[in-house]
């Protein structure tokens, strides 16, 4: 019998901003190796998990890999910031996306942050900003 898609949840910090980060794997030793987190890291007590189909997972996701929201956290129908997380946030306007274009989606943690990236070079040479002025 085929292992069940897990996918774990966590907000992580980019750019001094809370993203939405979905890791979808079979395994917690291929959770790690999608995203370079030690196994730890996919405890219950750090992350967010449940099988792919749940209601709190964005159906979207039916393969192993990685979802990294575009946009940055905000209080109107996002997760909470993990900075929040000791504190017992109102979970009651969070939302799950629908939307997968508001995700960069790749097989590994590092390659999304590597994508995220260019796009913010990219949108930040549009808008006249060259990074070496950064």
């Amino acid at each position: 019998m085929a292992r069940p898609l897990i996918v774990y949840f966590k907000s992580e910090t980019y750019f001094h901003h809370s993203r939405r980060v979905y890791i979808a794997a079979t395994t917690k030793k291929r959770a790690t190796e999608i995203s370079g987190h030690p196994g730890g890291h996919f405890d219950k007590g750090w992350c967010e998990q449940f099988e792919a189909g749940h209601k709190r997972v964005p159906p979207f996701i039916k393969a192993e890999g990685v979802w990294l929201e575009i946009r940055d956290l905000d209080i109107e129908g996002h997760y909470t910031p993990d900075w929040q997380h000791l504190s017992v946030p109102d979970r009651s306007k969070d939302r799950v996306p629908t939307n997968d274009a508001a995700f960069i989606r790749c097989a590994t943690l590092a390659a999304c942050k590597e994508a995220f990236t260019l796009i913010l070079d990219r949108a930040l040479a549009a808008a006249g900003h060259p990074r070496e002025e950064l």
